[in-house]
């Protein structure tokens, strides 16, 4: 069975302390945790912040931010409004505001944005699409 419980938050995982507070402000403190001994297989939809820290095999689409944390990774068509990746992508990442990809993240596939970060060590194999300013905050291209 799945407990969701609402006065106890799991840490940031390793690398992401500085950034444990985002995950309270996005959406109004709404937020979705898959644990780092978790498998998930299907789709992810909703609203609100999400976590990854395990493995997911599917399609991600939420209208909040996503965060890939180091050791997870996920195979998956993602669509979301912000994305931070410290674990490992593979597929099309589609984010309507910005992607952030860090010294311990990797994505393999497609990446589309407005606003791209390539921080010192992280990987992109695959194409890249910067989105115009027009574009920002709208609604994605289909690719």
């Amino acid at each position: 069975m799945f407990f969701r419980t609402r006065d106890r938050v799991p840490p940031a995982p390793p690398g992401l302390d500085s950034e444990a507070g985002v995950l309270d402000r996005l959406r109004g403190g709404q937020r979705t945790v898959i644990g780092s001994r978790t498998r998930v297989r299907g789709s992810l939809r909703g609203e609100g912040a999400v976590l990854i820290c395990g493995t997911l095999k599917g399609d991600i689409l939420v209208q909040g931010g996503l965060t890939i944390a180091p050791g997870a990774t996920v195979e998956a068509r993602v669509e979301v409004e912000r994305a931070r990746v410290a674990g490992r992508i593979e597929g099309e990442v589609r984010a309507r505001d910005s992607v952030r990809v860090d010294g311990t993240g990797t994505i393999d596939g497609g990446l589309a944005s407005p606003v791209v970060d390539l921080r010192p060590g992280s990987t992109l194999r695959g194409r890249a699409s910067i989105l115009g300013a027009g574009r920002r905050g709208g609604a994605l291209p289909k690719a």
